[in-house]
């Protein structure tokens, strides 16, 4: 696989790969790996199909199922068959094109009214906060901060070791800012402005200091999760 810019003039890119002289690497436009679809371009487009055809099984399987199963069932069915696969790799695939991610949204609205015996017009929001689900983009949220706190907590494998830089190592103005924070890059495209070195620095800057200052990774999960929960109720 070659990646390359959508740009008309990389359309016709040929490079041939051999790791002999009688074999060539067959190129691709896409391959499945760890469960995620990545393609050429990195528009995540062919994995959000493979993930939409996933969900509607199991919508169909939710429908089928809210006749026999109690309401407490159905939410573990929900998790297991339908959250579990929204979340997986989340932090990759939901950072393509905001539009792109509409109709995954619209899949768990109906997963939820579905459960609830809701008409098909109702608005959901009341029923994710009982229920404790998060929306589409506040999943991705949820996930960057606590790839932000494995960060800054030193978790995370070598590779991510110098991926963002400390404000302090940026400037010698002393704020109070300047020891929490990393420093944002500048973007100016929308795709640069949907890479992990630019939103992992703007959600951090966002989190109260109460709760980034928080060492126990499950303390802090719990605390920015109902902090989510709780404005996109509001």
């Amino acid at each position: 696989m070659l990646f390359s810019p959508k740009s008309p003039k990389y359309k016709n890119l040929n490079i041939k790969l051999r790791f002999n002289i009688n074999s060539e690497i067959e190129r691709v436009k896409e391959y499945k790996y760890l469960g995620l679809i990545i393609d050429d371009k990195l528009t995540w487009n062919s994995h959000l199909k493979y993930l939409k055809n996933k969900l509607s099984k199991s919508l169909g399987i939710l429908y089928k199922l809210r006749y026999m199963l109690n309401k407490s069932v159905l939410k573990i069915v929900l998790y297991s068959l339908f959250i579990s696969h929204l979340q997986y790799g989340i932090l990759c695939w939901s950072r393509c094109a905001p539009s792109a991610l509409d109709p995954i949204q619209i899949m768990l609205n109906k997963a939820i009214r579905c459960i609830h015996f809701c008409n098909p017009r109702e608005p959901v929001d009341k029923f994710l906060y009982n229920d404790k689900l998060l929306r589409i983009d506040d999943m991705f949220k949820l996930d960057l901060a606590k790839f932000m706190f494995n960060f800054k907590s030193g978790n995370l494998p070598a590779n991510f070791k110098d991926y963002l830089k400390n404000l302090s190592s940026q400037h010698n103005y002393q704020t109070r800012a300047t020891k929490s924070n990393f420093f944002k890059p500048r973007k100016r495209t929308n795709k640069g402005q949907r890479s992990l070195g630019y939103c992992g620095p703007r959600l951090w800057s966002e989190i109260p200091d109460s709760i980034r200052c928080i060492r126990s990774c499950q303390y802090y999960f719990g605390k920015a999760y109902k902090r989510l929960l709780i404005d996109q109720y509001k």
